[in-house]
């Protein structure tokens, strides 16, 4: 049996903000109505009119689908199946960007992991979907990249969520925008945590080298979206399709493209970004049906990842890695709250100073005025950003840091027990 899934990040930001948005809606619907794809997972689809859209002309070829909702924005996520949604869920991850960065707005986005149970003729297949923090600098340049600490946080509560979840799944299908390149730390700590294989590293047809799914030349939707990649002769690898099967099934990957790209008779393309399609062979084991009890279910998954991608002593060596950039990270959102407390303590000077200055001319009392106000905000500013927002950020990082400390521990477990 064969499943083609396909992943696609939309660009669908209302009020004008994504050129051609209802055009390419409208084209993107007509595409996946012709019945090509048996999974869709897409993101950034914001606006639920352009998801009830996206529905309606799909009914035939893929007639079971859900919508994310949740934020100010909603996630964005949706997911569409030829097959039954026997349960689905979400997890919106604890990290996120900020809520004073309105050139960012991913901390309104309420970004998550979200998952769609499905029944493939018998099979058990839990399909997730993710959209990260955007990405604002190259990967290769994690300096400039003052999120990554959040992006990292983001993608092991991914692989923590797809690993405690799919123990009983029969096939596991995790797909979306990670925002991340694959030589980056926070994309090998998905594969290696949850067992995973990436669709592209295992595809057959190895003659197919186009990978690049955003940031590239011939895409001028996203032509100088960051100042990194305005001049760029490759673009980017973010948009993935990850997959692994459980005893009672085997996956082979036979076919991995890039697709969706130009829109055929028009001068316009689908999005900012090319979406990535993936043929997997499915093939039930003997003896399907006997799924067995928590314990097996979980030595299954345990024997599958054995024989993927991140062996234990790789996991091992990422995670320490992580706990070590999660440890700078904290000790940056400690400098950063010292310094939001001495910038509120300074504006809070000023607005002693300028209260006791006193006039009798109109205009410099109207001045006065102002100023005391603007010196109030920003000191409430600082003053929430230090007290509550990074004291926060510092709070969860040293939750994930113990949770990274766990499972390395468990991981060590592992390695002695396999090594005798």
């Amino acid at each position: 049996m064969e499943v083609r899934v396909l992943t696609l990040n939309c660009w669908g930001l209302p009020l004008g903000l994504s050129k051609d948005k209802h055009q390419r809606f409208q084209h993107i619907a007509k595409k996946l109505a012709t019945g090509c794809y048996d999974i869709v997972t897409l993101q950034e689809v914001w606006d639920v009119k352009d998801y009830d859209l996206l529905q309606a002309a799909t009914r035939v070829a893929l007639p079971h689908s859900h919508y994310f909702k949740g934020g100010f924005t909603n996630s964005g996520l949706c997911i569409f199946s030829k097959w039954p949604i026997t349960d689905l869920h979400s997890s919106r991850f604890s990290l996120n960007g900020y809520a004073h960065k309105l050139n960012q707005l991913d901390w309104y986005a309420a970004k998550r992991v979200v998952m769609c149970q499905l029944n493939i003729e018998g099979l058990v297949a839990n399909v997730y979907a993710t959209h990260a923090h955007a990405l604002y600098a190259p990967s290769n340049l994690p300096e400039k990249d003052e999120t990554l600490a959040h992006r990292l946080v983001q993608l092991f509560e991914l692989s923590e969520y797809v690993r405690l979840t799919s123990a009983r799944a029969d096939l596991t299908i995790v797909a979306g925008d990670f925002n991340t390149e694959p030589f980056s730390l926070a994309a090998k700590l998905v594969l290696a945590n949850a067992g995973l294989l990436d669709a592209w590293e295992m595809r057959e047809n190895r003659e197919y080298n186009d990978c690049k799914t955003n940031e590239t030349p011939d895409n001028f939707y996203a032509r100088g979206q960051t100042m990194y990649y305005m001049n760029t002769e490759d673009g980017e690898r973010i948009d993935y399709i990850l997959y692994r099967s459980s005893g009672n099934a085997s996956i082979q990957c036979r076919e991995v493209t890039l697709d969706l790209h130009d829109i055929p008779g028009t001068n316009m393309l689908y999005s900012d970004h090319t979406g990535v399609a993936a043929t997997l062979e499915i093939s039930p084991s003997k003896g399907q049906g006997a799924r067995g009890d928590g314990v097996e279910a979980t030595q299954v998954s345990m024997a599958t990842e054995n024989e993927t991608q991140g062996s234990k002593s790789q996991l091992a060596d990422l995670l320490k890695e992580a706990i070590q950039l999660i440890a700078r990270a904290q000790m940056k959102s400690r400098r950063d709250r010292t310094v939001s407390f001495l910038k509120a303590v300074f504006c809070l000077s000023l607005l002693l100073v300028s209260t006791a200055f006193q006039s009798d001319a109109f205009a410099v009392r109207v001045f006065t005025l102002l100023w005391n106000c603007v010196l109030t905000l920003v000191a409430a500013f600082y003053i929430c950003f230090g007290g509550f927002v990074k004291s926060a950020e510092m709070n969860t990082l040293a939750g994930i840091a113990e949770k990274m400390d766990h499972r390395l521990a468990q991981t060590g477990v592992a390695m002695a027990t396999n090594s005798s």
